[in-house]
């Protein structure tokens, strides 16, 4: 059961360029988002972008290939970039206007149950119910692996590679096309879909050095004023409130050559990138999902003709099937996610084994090098551990 989505009116406190909404600018806001012509024309600012270092569990090897360390922690860098507060709030009103026909699609699709990234979904058939969150999904897999213990089994799970710096615009387009049964986006779409794909940004770094002195703060009384602010840690405890006013864009964030654009890495390469949207913003993980609709149709379908199950969360994809199908489910995969210009991690493939080992059923990981399975038997406890940390990291 999907819950109704959170409000698109979205209030934020963080500092950017132009002071944030408040609740008494809903109504023009409104108004505003909801006219496609304003929207057509609506001249979007740079977003703000930063790294964030993200703490991941991963587990170690043995030279077996075995597991020695279930929990070796390591760092992830997430690039993220965060828009102005009203273009915000524009792509956080497209975004939920996306997301009603998608859900109508996927469910048309018959792949509802597989897809439980970015979606509110109940966890029990009631109003009163909590969504469920990644351990439950975590759970319904051990589940199924034990109602079926009686079948050999292979637990297979999939990463994309840098799934949102690499989809592809051109496809990205098509499939936004394709969701709103057109064979062009309307102009307001396209300003967004544009926006989204050529986008500038500014370092998170730039922007506070450039107004460190004078950085609007919020007081008490309601009121702004401009202070200085040593370091970027401090920006919240000293309630920043916006880093300039908004006609200081031209005045001295362009007139400093701060403005990035989304290129090549390759300094000798000056061309727009044709790939990648900024991960961060209202209507990136929508615009992941409607990317990846036909591929979760065409998967979920082929895994439920070999009775199987297929569930994906963002880049992060599992199938459970018997273990007969194992080498014709990974080309399936490869195939098809080869034709979004994507492709899996091979390194983060990883394959389990639920059946008798010497007698005894047990789970074993299957090493794709060697073709062999590891010599190691995992039991069932320690199995399911290591899909829980798989799919919840």
């Amino acid at each position: 059961m999907i819950q109704e989505e959170k409000d698109w009116f979205r209030l934020k406190r963080y500092p950017h360029i132009g002071l944030p909404l408040q609740l008494k600018d809903r109504g023009w806001v409104e108004r505003y988002v909801s006219n496609p012509a304003k929207i057509k024309s609506h001249s979007f600012f740079p977003f703000i972008h930063r790294k964030i270092s993200v703490r991941k569990f991963r587990c170690s090897k043995d030279d077996d290939g075995i597991r020695s360390d279930l929990r070796s922690p390591s760092y992830k860098v997430r690039e993220v970039y965060y828009a102005n507060h009203l273009d915000s709030n524009i792509y956080s009103f497209y975004s939920a206007k996306l997301k009603d026909i998608y859900e109508t699609k996927l469910y048309e699709s018959g792949a509802s149950d597989c897809v439980t990234a970015y979606r509110r979904i109940k966890l029990y058939n009631s109003k009163e119910s909590r969504n469920k969150c990644n351990v439950d999904f975590a759970k319904d897999i051990f589940e199924y692996i034990k109602i079926n213990n009686k079948r050999n089994l292979v637990s297979i799970t999939f990463d994309i590679t840098s799934f949102f710096d690499n989809l592809n615009h051109q496809k990205l387009k098509k499939a936004w096309c394709s969701l709103l049964d057109c064979t062009k986006l309307p102009d307001d779409h396209y300003s967004v879909f544009r926006n989204l794909t050529k986008f500038s940004y500014i370092e998170l770094e730039d922007i506070f050095n450039e107004f460190k002195n004078d950085i609007i703060v919020y007081k008490d009384d309601s009121s702004t004023k401009r202070i200085k602010i040593d370091r970027i840690e401090l920006l919240k405890n000293k309630d920043a409130y916006a880093f300039c006013e908004k006609n200081e864009l031209d005045k001295r964030i362009r007139k400093k050559n701060l403005i990035r654009k989304n290129k090549h890495t390759d300094s000798k390469c000056l061309n727009l990138r044709g790939k990648g949207i900024p991960q961060g913003s209202p209507i990136s993980s929508t615009l992941a999902n409607i990317y990846l609709l036909e591929f979760d149709k065409i998967i979920n379908t082929e895994i439920q003709k070999i009775g199987g199950i297929y569930k994906r969360y963002s880049d992060d994809m599992i199938v459970i099937a018997d273990e007969e199908h194992r080498d014709t489910i990974i080309e399936l995969f490869n195939n098809n996610i080869a034709l979004l210009d994507l492709e899996i991690q091979p390194s983060k493939t990883q394959i389990f084994h639920f059946k008798k080992f010497d007698g005894k059923y047990g789970c074993r990981e299957y090493n794709s090098k060697t073709k062999t399975f590891n010599s190691k038997k995992l039991n069932s406890n320690i199995s399911a551990f290591l899909l829980m940390v798989k799919m919840c990291t």
